[in-house]
């Protein structure tokens, strides 16, 4: 039997999708930090991050004639060529690599470099990256209806 194409975690996708697609549009930016997340949590690391680079990607295009009229691109063209090197190294090391070999890794280099025994079964989460892991990290310590503080200016 085959899937629905409107099931609820699709459901969720959009409304997250539309969530980001507004702060982009006031912003100009920030699609990508409100969908990876939320997307991440909901259909795993690499479709989520496949799907915020498609849709940024489709999102910028209208824009690309008129930055790159305005770029200077002395300054620009090494920074995008590190981006366009490293961006791809990234995402195949997110998609491919082993996690628990990943986890060993963070849990060596702490112990290592800052002194901090971590067990890398329990102990370790990866994620897509820093807002991802606070909002795991969110998810895991409050409760439906608890209330938080936020400093302003924030992280976000």
């Amino acid at each position: 039997m085959t899937e629905p194409l409107i099931n609820v975690p699709t459901l969720i996708a959009m409304a997250i999708a539309c969530l980001a697609g507004i702060i982009r549009g006031i912003t100009g930016f920030g699609g990508s930090m409100v969908m990876t997340p939320p997307l991440a949590l909901l259909f795993g690391p690499q479709l989520a991050v496949a799907a915020v680079l498609l849709l940024e990607a489709f999102a910028g295009a209208p824009m690309m004639v008129d930055a790159a009229r305005k770029a200077t691109w002395r300054v620009l063209a090494p920074i995008a060529l590190a981006a366009f090197v490293t961006v791809p190294l990234g995402g195949y090391v997110l998609v491919h690599a082993d996690q628990d070999l990943l986890r060993r890794a963070i849990a060596a280099k702490l112990a290592r470099e800052n002194g901090v025994p971590a067990d890398p079964e329990t102990e370790i989460t990866v994620t897509t990256g820093g807002q991802e892991a606070l909002y795991v990290v969110v998810q895991a310590l409050l409760n439906p209806g608890d209330e938080i503080l936020v400093p302003d200016p924030r992280y976000s």
